[in-house]
């Protein structure tokens, strides 16, 4: 995931002290802002390493897995065509071996629940303009966490009169996998692993046995002694990989926590608005930033493109809020400040009335908003 600085940290937590409050913890799970994409992103970044030993359990000893590099913009503008990338978990990551050299690795996870014909050509493609920039093959691992029993490619295959051309690919697919093998292994991945592939096998449970399942995963988390920050990071993705239906369980989820950590307060509070306010409003438009300045090549089209986003994000997820109802303990002000917009919009928006694009080029092209920082 794309970093942010201390400065914005200290925005969202630390000078918005009411963003603690109930009705806003409420609104990030009834919003629906932390997706199993974001999810699978940060835990991609946060446990690489253990990734690469779940996979490559004989190629560990060759590589250095604390010098890894995600390539973040490097991978934005080889597939800058592709409109459908930001809907999809892809990670390019550059390896250095213990000899010196170095190598790349292309992580693609798929969450889509349906058939996708153009899966393996897609695969390719991603491939061979990496090695076109780079001058090396680059190892590419498909984790297929779908729930179609049938699908799963594994190679590209394209002939042209007596010219073949095969592109096979390592690919994992979770749904074929031994539920008892990833429930023994010491592998934090392989928990998250066993986290999406009880949630692809058990489908919509109740909300009292989903409630057991969480705190059975929990509790199995304690027992492997990992490190805090390990078990606080896969407690955030047990807790949200898979929703209550009713969202007050989540309520009760952190009270188990809090009961079985002998804490004061339940874990994934504060990482919860971290990761849902910096993935939905300054990744995704810091995202559409590159895609824009790449677009146009010049450095304006990435500050008016990663503004765009960030306006575009407060208003989809203030017009949320609005919609379930949580907001009424708040001023306009305060709203507009946590979705960095005009205080005005703010109330137009929960009114019902949201701003056209034409409005919004408007107020791009205007002197009302400082740009952002890059």
């Amino acid at each position: 995931m794309l970093e942010i600085t201390d400065q914005q940290y200290d925005f969202w937590l630390n000078k918005l002290p009411n963003l603690r409050s109930l009705y806003l913890w409420r609104f990030l799970e009834v919003g629906g802002m932390i997706t199993q994409d974001q999810l699978w992103k940060g835990l991609i970044e946060d446990f690489f390493p253990q990734l690469f030993a779940f996979f490559y359990p004989k190629k560990v000893a060759h590589f250095d897995l604390t010098r890894t590099e995600f390539l973040e913009q490097e991978l934005a503008q080889l597939v800058a065509d592709d409109e459908g990338h930001d809907r999809r978990v892809d990670k390019l990551v550059k390896l250095y071996r213990r000899n010196g050299s170095t190598a790349f690795m292309l992580i693609h996870l798929e969450v889509q629940g349906y058939y996708d014909k153009n899966f393996a050509r897609r695969m390719f493609t991603y491939a061979y303009r990496i090695f076109d920039r780079y001058g090396m093959l680059v190892e590419s691992l498909a984790i297929l966490t779908d729930r179609r029993k049938h699908f799963h490619p594994k190679l590209f295959n394209a002939k042209a009169l007596g010219t073949e051309l095969t592109y096979k690919f390592t690919t994992y697919k979770l749904l074929d996998q031994n539920r008892e093998e990833l429930a023994a292994s010491k592998n934090p991945f392989a928990l998250a692993l066993l986290v999406a592939y009880d949630a692809i096998q058990l489908k919509a449970l109740p909300d009292g046995q989903l409630l057991a399942l969480k705190i059975r995963f929990f509790r199995r988390l304690l027992a492997l002694g990992f490190s805090k920050a390990e078990i606080s990071r896969l407690a955030h993705f047990i807790k949200h990989y898979s929703r209550f239906q009713n969202p007050k369980m989540n309520d009760t989820f952190d009270q188990h926590i809090v009961e079985l950590t002998n804490k004061q307060e339940g874990m994934g509070i504060i990482e919860r608005v971290q990761n849902a306010y910096k993935q939905a409003g300054f990744e995704e438009g810091m995202k559409k930033g590159m895609r824009k300045g790449i677009k146009t090549g010049k450095q304006e089209g990435k500050l008016e493109g990663k503004l765009e986003g960030k306006l575009e994000a407060g208003i989809e997820s203030l017009v949320n809020l609005r919609d379930s109802g949580l907001y009424s303990h708040s001023s306009n002000e305060e709203l507009a400040r946590v979705f960095q917009l005009p205080v005005a919009w703010v109330a137009r928006i929960l009114s019902g009335d949201v701003p056209t694009p034409e409005e919004l080029q408007e107020l791009l092209s205007s002197k009302k908003l400082d740009k952002p920082s890059l």
